[in-house]
């Protein structure tokens, strides 16, 4: 079995509504970056936003 990964990260104010509770869509956000923190360090692939270079495979 693979070993645990962890991903940290800060909680921000503005993540937080007047209740202390995260937004959903925030809580989403966070979701999405520990997959793709988890892909990289496996070495799955180095996701670039800021060009299509290579094909039409990206993170959505």
């Amino acid at each position: 079995m693979a070993g645990l990964f962890e991903y940290e990260l800060q909680v921000l104010p503005a993540d937080l509504d007047e209740i202390g509770h995260v937004n959903n869509l925030v809580y989403v956000k966070w979701l999405l970056d520990a997959a793709v923190a988890h892909s990289s360090a496996l070495g799955c692939f180095e996701p670039r936003m800021d060009t299509n270079e290579g094909g039409d495979v990206g993170v959505v």
